[in-house]
């Protein structure tokens, strides 16, 4: 009991039941929550009560990263869309040199800015070193594509660099990178291994318009672009549907299945993949989607259609901030609409279903370790984020 700390607010959200009014959290010296009290409002005297001027709420989880692309912060020109967000990337990528403290320096930027959990991206092994590290808990996605080499040898590469990861301890799947990138063949193999493992899947969904137009009518940017490096769009890519509508049949329902972007995804895309399973997640980034199309995701229609999001801040390629206030921040200018409660299970319980962690993260609950954050500068008026506000982590 010496060494308990007993942390409160004017308002402690749980993401379990409503918001206490000068509620208070005691967690013990491991940084697990012991109890959780209602105070009914009053301030109750307790020795070594923390107090602060904020609203208190678990550790964020950020769904969506890629943390070797780190190094690669303020290399590209924002605005040029995805077509040009692509062809700049691999130019620069190609020439930039990787750098280990880059990938340190951002998950230190994570940690303080009281991010507990990351979905993540990996094409190499040169985040594995940063992630052992442990503070952060995170879940690599090993990604694939294959349109100019054959599925069999990019899967087995895949599973080794899996191994790379699992060897350590740390958590991996194998994913793909986005449905214009894929064959249905390499699908069905990811899906097979998915199926196999009860593994989480993660996808680019939808992240510009001509990704649907490449699926539908076999035309735009894409399409074209795609065409000259010699593509062939007599498989998966001609459906006449929607990307979402033509790729997502071939995973499993069972698995957790983690859209991005999202970006261009139409209320009839949203109605398919409720009806295809309730395993799906939307992972909306909006600091980068900013960033390279200049548009925005419609959140409020995956609000009103009762939708599981999540909240990711993509790469230091495609973002100025690895924080995910910052991206609850832009949600919260733009849908003005969105209650505070609702951005909040966004930014933590749904994120850590999606990476099967809920018993650790995502709310304030008795026996969790959840990370605990404060918001300061908050609205209360108006139970609001507002553009001062800011993060402090407390444990």
């Amino acid at each position: 009991m010496n060494n308990h700390r007993f942390l409160s607010a004017q308002y402690v959200f749980t993401n379990n039941g409503k918001p206490l009014r000068n509620g208070i959290v005691e967690v013990n010296e491991n940084n697990r929550i012991v109890n959780v009290i209602d105070t009914n409002g009053e301030i109750q005297e307790i020795p070594r009560l923390e107090f602060y001027n904020g609203v208190i709420v678990p550790g964020f989880v950020n769904a969506h990263c890629h943390l070797e692309l780190s190094f690669m912060k303020g290399a590209l020109t924002q605005g040029t869309g995805l077509q040009g967000f692509v062809s700049e990337f691999i130019r620069k990528r190609s020439v930039l040199k990787s750098k280990p403290e880059a990938l340190e320096l951002a998950d230190k930027i994570m940690y303080n800015n009281g991010i507990v959990a990351v979905g993540d991206i990996s094409n190499d092994e040169t985040s594995i070193a940063v992630k052992k590290n442990h503070r952060i808990f995170y879940h690599t996605f090993c990604e694939v594509f294959d349109l100019l080499k054959p599925s069999d040898s990019i899967i087995t590469n895949a599973n080794e660099l899996l191994k790379s990861y699992t060897i350590q301890g740390l958590s991996a799947s194998i994913t793909p990178h986005a449905p214009y990138t894929v064959s249905s063949d390499l699908f069905k193999q990811i899906a097979g291994f998915a199926n196999n493992r009860s593994a989480i899947i993660s996808v680019h969904n939808q992240e510009s318009e001509a990704e649907n137009e490449l699926f539908e009518n076999k035309t735009g940017c894409l399409f074209e672009t795609l065409s000259e490096m010699g593509i062939d769009f007599t498989d998966l890519h001609s459906t006449g549907r929607s990307s979402l509508q033509t790729y997502l049949p071939l995973w499993p329902k069972e698995s957790n299945i983690l859209l991005i972007h999202n970006t261009f995804t139409r209320k009839e895309d949203i109605e398919f993949a409720t009806n295809y399973s309730d395993n799906i997640f939307w992972v909306l980034c909006p600091g980068s989607n900013l960033f390279i199309e200049g548009s925005l995701p419609d959140a409020g229609m995956f609000y009103l259609e009762g939708c599981k999001v999540a909240i990711g801040t993509d790469s230091l390629a495609s973002n100025d901030r690895l924080s995910v206030l910052a991206e609850l921040q832009i949600l919260s200018r733009h849908f003005t609409y969105l209650p505070f409660d609702i951005l909040l299970e966004w930014a933590t319980i749904n994120g850590a279903k999606a990476l099967h962690m809920q018993h650790i993260f995502g709310s304030l609950e008795n026996g969790k370790t959840p990370g605990i954050n404060l918001i300061e500068n908050f609205n209360f008026r108006d139970m609001r984020l507002t553009n001062d506000s800011k993060i402090k982590r407390l444990v």
